[in-house]
């Protein structure tokens, strides 16, 4: 229903046929003002809110050696197929209503491992996948050259990506996500430099907290999105 169609339908409620004429008047011309003062607030009142838990992918051979991997393709290791299972059944009783992941291997091994006899809809998105470290991939995490990177925002790692480049496309995925799901509980499964990400959206942080923020694997975090909502219900 349009707006025009929704102030009528209140007018042919409000001014039913008889009763005083100046009633009738006050109601004619008052009650579209006070129907469009309501349409203002609600534009700053928020859809369903999304809630989402994020968790990074289990453990695997680099993260056990301390080596960065970034879009380096690798699976899970022993120990992290059992952090997945283990953190299905820390959330056995939380009911999801969808799953969404990123495209690495070790991140679907994760969310299926977790979902692991439950019928829920799993989505692949390329947004969520892990930052693109580049030159440094494969290299020891306190090489000196990444720790360097790492702390400048706007510089791309060589051959791969900077933390703004990539922070675009989370932020993007987040917004994206609870426009499409309002309401929902939402299973997202990534990576640690993601989870770093996301976790920028939701908090403010200085330049220091955001190069040592760390999620171990596995770990889950909880975050509520309530995005502004429009006119006819569009968010924004």
């Amino acid at each position: 229903m349009s707006t025009e169609e929704r102030r009528g339908a209140s007018l042919f409620f409000l001014c039913p046929k008889g009763g005083p004429v100046w009633k009738k008047l006050f109601l004619l011309f008052f009650a579209p003002l006070c129907y469009d003062i309501w349409e203002i607030c609600n534009v700053f009142q928020g859809g369903d809110p999304i809630k989402f838990y994020v968790t990074r992918h289990g453990q695997t051979a680099w993260n056990r050696a301390n080596i960065i991997c970034g879009v380096t393709d690798l699976s899970l290791d022993e120990t992290g197929m059992e952090q997945a299972r283990e953190t299905g059944r820390r959330l056995r009783d939380v009911a999801f209503d969808r799953v969404i992941c990123s495209p690495l291997l070790r991140a679907r091994q994760t969310a299926q491992l977790i979902c692991e006899g439950r019928d829920l809809p799993l989505t692949v998105d390329g947004r969520i996948r892990e930052q693109d470290y580049g030159a440094f991939e494969g290299k020891p995490r306190l090489e000196p050259g990444f720790l360097e990177t790492k702390r400048n925002f706007a510089v791309h790692y060589p051959g791969g990506e900077s933390h703004m480049s990539a922070a675009q496309r989370v932020y993007n995925f987040l917004e994206d996500t609870a426009r499409k799901y309002p309401g929902e509980t939402v299973l997202v499964v990534c990576h640690g430099g993601i989870c770093r990400i996301i976790e920028s959206y939701f908090h403010d942080m200085t330049n220091e907290e955001f190069f040592r923020f760390n999620m171990g694997n596995c770990e889950v975090r909880e975050y509520v999105l309530d995005l502004p909502q429009g006119e006819e219900g569009e968010t924004w």
